[in-house]
């Protein structure tokens, strides 16, 4: 198993965490002070899905393996853009966090090439805190602005059909100009898909490579 996954979480949802350091963390103590990393001052602590530890030039080492798996965790705000980052750059796109256009600010955002021009192809919304309006409000910009394919996230929900009951009266309300036209994945959903997708990174890019 590999030890260390990239994404990191919100600092709130370290607190889910606790029970499991009370009793690793003496033994990351112990590693850090052996380490030659703990010798170093240029390094920053990180944590993840199953583990945390020091990060030094670019590289990783997971000292307390909390040895649970982390599909039990859910997938924070902060995790899921770096997730859909991730995806995207693996598709060859050029992507954007937090890019503004209007009043408005976008989660994530794929376009085709860098140009300033370029219109984007997928557009992603992340919705973890709060109600839905405001998330999708964003995507119905995005719809009379850019002929994108959209995506909300909802990132407090892991399953399917309770998320497609959530955004029914929704669909039929305010935003019934957005039926049919944004998909809607659960965070869990985007894990899934990321994990595929790092796990065949080779292959992935290899097929994404001009001759």
């Amino acid at each position: 198993m590999d030890m260390f996954d990239p994404l990191t979480l919100d600092t709130v949802t370290m607190t889910q965490y606790l029970p499991f350091l009370k009793t690793r963390l003496i033994s990351l103590i112990v590693a850090l002070m052996s380490s030659r990393w703990a010798k170093n001052r240029n390094y920053t602590y990180y944590y993840a899905a199953h583990g945390f530890g020091v990060e030094e030039g670019g590289v990783k080492r997971t000292w307390c393996y909390l040895g649970t798996d982390p599909s039990v965790y859910p997938v924070s705000h902060k995790a899921a853009k770096c997730m859909l980052k991730d995806i995207g750059e693996m598709m060859g796109k050029t992507v954007y966090q937090e890019l503004k256009e209007g009043p408005y600010r976008y989660d994530v955002v794929w376009k085709d090439s860098d140009s300033k021009d370029m219109s984007p192809s997928h557009v992603f919304e992340i919705q973890d805190k709060g109600n839905l309006d405001s998330a999708l409000a964003k995507l119905q910009h995005a719809k009379d602005k850019w002929p994108a394919k959209l995506f909300i996230v909802v990132a407090r929900e892991k399953d399917r059909s309770r998320l497609d009951k959530m955004l029914e009266p929704y669909w039929l309300g305010t935003f019934h100009m957005l039926r049919g036209r944004v998909m809607a994945m659960t965070a869990d959903e985007v894990r899934k898909v990321h994990k595929c997708f790092t796990s065949h990174k080779a292959t992935i890019k290899a097929f994404m490579e001009p001759f």
